[in-house]
C-alpha cells in the first residue's frame, strides 16, 4: 500500500509540475505582442487576415498596443492559424 502511495504522490508531483510549465509558456507567449508573432511566422497582416477570415485592418487594430476590443474567439482563430 505505502508503495502505490508513494507512486500516486510522485504523479501528482510531475502533473503539477507540467501544469506548471505549461502556465508560465502560456504566459510568455501571452506577452508578446501579437506583430511580433506574426512577424516571427513571416506573414503579412493580409496573409494573417486571410488564414483567419478577416481583414487586414482588423489584424492592424488587434496589433494597436491601445486596442482593448480583443476577444477571445479571434484570438483563438489566430492561435489556430
Amino acid at each position: 500500500m505505502r508503495g502505490s502511495r508513494n507512486r500516486g504522490e510522485s504523479l501528482r508531483k510531475r502533473i503539477h509540475s507540467v501544469k506548471h510549465t505549461y502556465r508560465e509558456q502560456l504566459r510568455r507567449w501571452a506577452q508578446l505582442p501579437l506583430e511580433t508573432i506574426r512577424l516571427r511566422a513571416g506573414l503579412a497582416q493580409r496573409q494573417l487576415a486571410d488564414l483567419i477570415g478577416t481583414t487586414a485592418s482588423a489584424i492592424c487594430r488587434l496589433e494597436d498596443a491601445d486596442y482593448e476590443g480583443h476577444s477571445l474567439a479571434m484570438l483563438n482563430r489566430i492561435a489556430a492559424a
